[in-house]
């Protein structure tokens, strides 16, 4: 359950709060992180996510995005949790490293991954 809430912390400090950087000259340089956008049909919100990650419905983000960047190397430009009745999902749009930009819709809890 410990472990459960740090993922939990963790996930609420890296998709709400931009990450710091340490530049080459030793300054600190701010490293933006996707925004987490909310569909207003669907509206989810930061509770609705923790909550859905204590009930075990969704997986933590980090491991969500470290599977899209297994398949899809690239940058994580924009990361949209919806809900689908009784099925979360994570739409994840990336900039490939070839330059084309992707849709991929990521099942919060399986993990399984489909490309629109």
């Amino acid at each position: 359950m410990g472990k459960l809430l740090i993922s939990l912390l963790f996930l609420g400090m890296a998709a709400l709060s931009p990450a710091r950087a340490e530049s080459d000259s030793g300054e600190d340089a701010e490293k933006s992180t996707p925004p987490i956008q909310v569909d207003e049909e669907r509206r989810v919100g930061q509770q609705g996510l923790a909550a859905a990650l204590k009930r075990g419905e969704i997986r933590p983000l980090d491991e969500v995005l470290r599977v899209v960047s297994e398949r899809f190397p690239g940058e994580v430009i924009e990361i949209e949790p919806e809900r689908h009745g009784p099925r979360w999902v994570y739409e994840i749009k990336v900039l490939g490293n070839d330059g084309r930009r992707r849709t991929i819709v990521v099942d919060a809890r399986t993990l399984d991954i489909s490309e629109e």
